[in-house]
């Protein structure tokens, strides 16, 4: 009987707290962090912020989004000296990590980030209960995991640097400039992250000298690269070159240069072959038919095939020759487009 009595009592404490956290009674105390949480806790340490709402799970997650927006405001408003800071401010988006913390902040964890208290508050009168959240963000947890971060982008940097200056020498110009585009990629997200590590760890961010110095660095040196290779285009059987032209067309979208005269090109070359085909067709009543196809691939200086193309298609019109002319114009069209596509996610 005792045991019985003894487990009843402790139930009913149990449930008598988790009511207490459910749902709160009016009380005149207010916790001091509530008042003002920048005075409640050492700001060399930590970084705080209060969310409140109808819920505690609403409190939780305005909270955890207020101290995002306090550290991303902190960030942009530090400059630091002989960095990446203030003069690159505008080629660099240095937000873009935390407008994308701020934005996940109620679905995940930032590092070095808890919940530290919750406090509730019910008016009396109007029975209206309001939740209140403290967030505290560790500066120490949150700045080693920065610099680790940093560090494992920076290797990757220099790594890919090296790989990019390799396969220059190989004659590969298009792997080169694959390689240091993506350098310059990692290069960004490490700016971005030694920002926010001069926030949180001085200490820690002044023992992080990138020796690529910067993303601006590294898209200088791709851009060198760049403006130094020349790419070339052979198509057999063109129509008054306007295949090339759009092969050329596209490559100066990626800010390429691409040449009509093949044997001048340093970098490569795009060689294809147009067919355009008639024939006939049971359905083609005063309509004439062709069948065009266009194969063609970006070779490297070395042979290797860095990016096959075929397009294949028919066009009909009243006459053969303006038949081939909507064929020519339909594969200029696709070239375009195809090319530019597959261009494009090489190199990104």
């Amino acid at each position: 009987m005792f045991t019985v009595k003894k487990n009843t009592v402790l139930c009913a404490a149990i449930l008598a707290m988790l009511v207490s956290i459910a749902s709160c009674a009016s009380t005149s105390y207010v916790p001091d962090w509530v008042l003002d949480n920048n005075g409640a806790f050492d700001t060399t340490k930590y970084i705080t912020a209060v969310g409140e709402g109808s819920t505690m799970q609403q409190a939780q997650a305005d909270a955890t989004q207020a101290l995002a927006r306090i550290l991303k405001q902190q960030v942009q408003a530090t400059t630091v000296s002989n960095r990446i800071m203030t003069d690159h401010m505008g080629d660099i988006d240095i937000s873009k990590s935390l407008d994308q913390m701020v934005n996940a902040s109620t679905d995940i964890s930032i590092t070095g980030m808890r919940i530290q208290e919750n406090f509730c508050h019910t008016v009396t009168k109007t029975g209206v209960t309001t939740w209140y959240a403290l967030a505290l963000l560790d500066r120490e947890v949150a700045g080693a995991w920065y610099e680790e971060q940093v560090i494992q982008n920076g290797e990757q940097v220099v790594s890919l640097q090296a790989a990019s200056a390799s396969a220059e020498l190989r004659h590969q110009g298009f792997m080169a400039i694959q390689l240091l585009r993506t350098a310059e990629q990692y290069a960004i997200t490490a700016d971005e992250q030694i920002a926010i590590l001069s926030v949180l760890s001085p200490k820690r961010y002044n023992t992080v000298l990138p020796i690529w110095q910067s993303s601006d660095t590294i898209k200088a040196q791709r851009l060198q690269l760049e403006k130094s290779l020349v790419f070339g285009v052979s198509i057999k059987d063109d129509y008054d070159q306007r295949i090339a032209k759009a092969v050329q067309a596209v490559f100066a979208e990626q800010n390429l240069d691409c040449t009509l005269e093949p044997k001048t090109a340093n970098a490569g070359t795009f060689t294809g072959e147009l067919t355009i085909t008639p024939f006939d067709s049971v359905n083609a009543q005063n309509n004439k038919y062709v069948r065009y196809t266009l194969t063609g691939s970006l070779v490297d200086e070395t042979g290797t095939e860095v990016l096959p193309l075929t397009i294949t298609g028919r066009e009909a019109h009243v006459t053969t020759e303006e038949a081939t002319q909507r064929a020519v114009r339909t594969v200029e069209k696709e070239l375009k487009k195809q090319l530019a596509a597959a261009l494009s996610k090489e190199l990104q």
